[in-house]
């Protein structure tokens, strides 16, 4: 018992003593197994006393500083280049060593649940699993976390986990079968690193600064609403549970009402998971949203380039990669919500940003699962716009892309570019392509492929002035390459439906 009370005593001591020592700390995106960007100096930054003088040693390189006066430290290390795991070693009144370290490719996983959804929600999820040994692909889970201000440093319960059978039933589906394709043509580890939230709209997902623009106001109205209606609705319950109260009243008091969810806030995730993370070196994004906001089509093209816009200039990199995939077929409630058409074309129109490209899967959806099951197409698609796009390769990578049309009597013929080996498949009794007259009725159209074209035309149409091809929520995608890769959806007029 003496000693025990010896204990105690000392207890508050250590623990003044181990503060007062202002042990260096890591930020949490480093860890062991991690993967550095290649060709980027290295930012590497975390806490310690202040004035406390720190040094970062890996691979032969060194760099030192000391931590401010809030106990905040950053150095960057010169580009490194891919070769052996190593340590990275981190020196201060104490030692950290993080193993393992590899430099190669990382890429940045973000948007919603058709992202976040795992490998072990994916097709042939049991085969998938047992088969994915691929020590070079790394992953990295942040974990859920809205906040009302920008965020000093993200969560995660996992850490960077090297891809084996064990751990990989866990990983983003879509990223890792993305990486799956990439490491191996590349020849360099690719780190992925997962931000994507459920059920997020794309306004969680920037800076509140950008959504203060007049564009958006109907953004911000929405948001205020749901705040004022659930604190008339928290009044309520007050009033109502004092009453229960004064009455004495037997049973169950007021339900209190449910609080708006935070990962719907406008810029929360962005506060919670992007700004932390804004000083780390990686090779691009790869994007899957568009669901959260389908109902709100109307502000999403702008919203979306401002969101990429504003990444790249808070990550400080102009021209970074940014790669999104275009929704797949679904069906909505009833066949008069076409919401997801417009969404799909808000999202083709981002396009027109530099360093971007669109995943098309208009034809390998689940008309009646908002989740399809088929992640790895999506993650090769995505991939092959990698390869092309930001790694110089020659193989094509996108489907055929609409490039003009011309009015021929009752026939409207439509060029496109990507279209090597144009051909139309057959379809399952839906529709695929529609021509409208000068009444602006759209009606059932014929296709066929003639000299590396295509014409379009409908009986009864005499006039045609504009075609629409998979302008439904979940058409008969049929139009495709040799590399068999579908058109996206395509229209040639601009009529508000």
């Amino acid at each position: 018992m003496r000693m025990l009370r010896i204990f105690l005593c000392a207890l508050p001591f250590f623990i003044i003593a181990a503060l007062s020592r202002g042990d260096v700390s890591l930020a949490t995106i480093f860890g062991d197994h991690m993967v550095l960007q290649r060709g980027h100096p290295a930012a590497i930054w975390g806490a310690a006393a202040a004035g406390e003088k720190i040094t970062v040693t890996y691979a032969g390189q060194s760099a030192s500083t000391a931590a401010d006066a809030g106990g905040k430290w950053l150095v960057h290390l010169p580009a490194l280049q891919p070769g052996k795991p190593g340590e990275l070693v981190v020196t201060g009144q104490n030692t950290i060593r993080l193993r393992d370290v590899v430099v190669g490719d990382v890429w940045f996983c973000a948007g919603q649940s058709n992202m976040r959804r795992t490998v072990g929600e994916s097709m042939n999820a049991r085969e998938e699993i047992a088969a994915a040994n691929h020590p070079d692909i790394r992953h990295f889970d942040v974990s859920t976390s809205a906040k009302d201000s920008p965020a000093d440093d993200v969560q995660s319960t996992a850490g960077w986990q090297v891809c084996a059978p064990d751990t990989a039933g866990a990983f983003t589906a879509a990223g890792y079968f993305f990486a799956r394709d990439l490491a191996p043509k590349i020849g360099v580890p690719v780190g992925i690193v997962n931000i994507a939230v459920g059920g997020t709209p794309a306004e969680a997902w920037v800076s509140a600064d950008v959504l203060e623009a007049p564009a958006f106001a109907s953004i911000r109205e929405r948001r205020q609403k749901v705040m004022d209606e659930y604190s008339a609705r928290k009044r309520e319950h007050e009033r109502k549970l004092e009453k229960w109260k004064a009455d004495g009243s037997p049973g169950k008091p007021p339900r209190a009402p449910k609080t708006p969810k935070r990962n719907g806030q406008n810029a929360g995730l962005y506060n919670g998971m992007v700004a932390p993370l804004r000083r780390l070196a990686f090779a691009g994004v790869l994007w899957y949203q568009g669901e959260g906001n389908a109902a709100r089509w109307q502000t999403y093209a702008e919203l979306f380039s401002a969101l990429i816009t504003q990444w790249r200039r808070d990550f400080a990199r102009h021209d970074f990669p940014f790669y999104f995939v275009q929704l797949a077929n679904f069906k909505t409630k009833t066949p008069e919500q076409q919401t997801y058409v417009h969404i799909r074309e808000a999202q083709a129109r981002a396009l027109a940003l530099p360093g971007t490209g669109m995943a098309v899967t208009i034809d390998i959806g689940e008309p009646d699962n908002i989740h399809p099951k088929n992640k790895q197409e999506v993650g090769r698609r995505l991939s092959l716009i990698a390869l092309a796009l930001a790694y110089g390769g020659k193989a094509e990578y996108s489907g055929p892309v609409l490039s003009g049309h011309k009015i021929e009597r009752d026939t409207i013929r439509l060029t496109f570019t990507h279209a090597d080996g144009l051909t139309l498949r057959a379809g399952t009794n839906g529709v695929s392509f529609e021509i409208a007259g000068e009444d602006k009725k759209f009606v059932p159209a014929q296709a066929r492929v003639e000299n590396g074209a295509l014409t379009v035309n409908a009986p009864g149409v005499e006039k045609p002035v504009a075609v629409r091809y998979a302008w439904h929520n979940t058409p008969d995608a049929v139009l495709y390459n040799a590399a068999s890769l579908p058109a996206p959806p395509f229209r040639t007029d601009d009529w508000d439906y």
